[in-house]
């Protein structure tokens, strides 16, 4: 168990410098068009994947009664968000 000053003492935070040029320096630009150029290929299917099930379940009427057909169009678009953002 901690003591009451642990638990009560000023919080304290240190600050760690960056270097002026963090971030991409030293990585080729062609390798980073590659690398993300295999992420939307990746993106591209999976978003393509999850389309045709969603399609599947409306013209199949798949747990039409648990109501989740109304909620396809939404989990579609999180996805895109979700996947979109880094």
């Amino acid at each position: 168990m901690r003591s009451h000053e642990e638990l009560h003492r000023p919080y304290t935070a240190s600050v760690v410098p960056m270097p002026e040029r963090a971030g991409l320096t030293g990585v080729p630009a062609r390798i980073w068009v590659q690398a993300t150029s295999e992420q939307m290929k990746r993106m591209l299917l999976t978003t393509t994947q999850l389309g045709v099930l969603l399609l599947a379940m409306h013209a199949f009427q798949l747990e039409k009664a648990s109501g989740i057909l109304k909620l396809t169009p939404l989990i579609f678009g999180g996805f895109l968000v979700h996947a979109a953002l880094p």
